[in-house]
């Protein structure tokens, strides 16, 4: 069964098997270039053993290490039916959140909750803010202004 990915990028296409390190670690090299974005995804010794062995494993493994993000029969389906919803949302909420996360990734704690406060102080009140909050208690689609800025 497929998988949707969650590595290295926030949302990706699908794939069977997944392999952390290259075939060039079979071979005695080391291949680090997804151990940074892996680390937190998954505990330290998977990420270990996996790196060490350039093992491929299946979409199932990744699931349960947390590579993945689901398993998709239809990834195609399922890729399109995530856009529609995060096209449904405020665009300025989404990037204030992207981020965020980003920004907590990176940062963690303290940093991250004053950025948070500092994206909640930009986005109260917007005209897309409101815009979301009116079409949720209406029960219809929001129409957003401005959503390339």
């Amino acid at each position: 069964m497929p998988v949707a990915r969650s590595l290295p990028s926030d949302l990706t296409g699908s794939v069977t098997s997944v392999r952390i390190a290259s075939k060039a670690a079979k071979a005695a090299k080391a291949a680090i270039g997804y151990l940074e974005p892996a680390g937190p995804l998954a505990r330290e010794d998977v990420v270990r053993e996996l790196t060490f062995t350039a093992r491929t494993f299946a979409a199932e493994e990744a699931l349960a290490y947390g590579f993945a993000t689901r398993l998709e029969a239809d990834r195609r389906a399922a890729a399109l039916a995530t856009a529609r919803e995060i096209a449904g949302r405020s665009p300025h909420a989404i990037r204030a959140a992207k981020r965020l996360l980003n920004q907590a990734v990176a940062s963690g704690g303290a940093a991250a909750l004053a950025a948070e406060t500092n994206e909640q102080r930009e986005l109260i009140r917007s005209p897309n803010q409101v815009e979301a909050a009116r079409a949720n208690l209406e029960n219809r689609a929001p129409t957003f202004a401005d959503a390339a800025t």
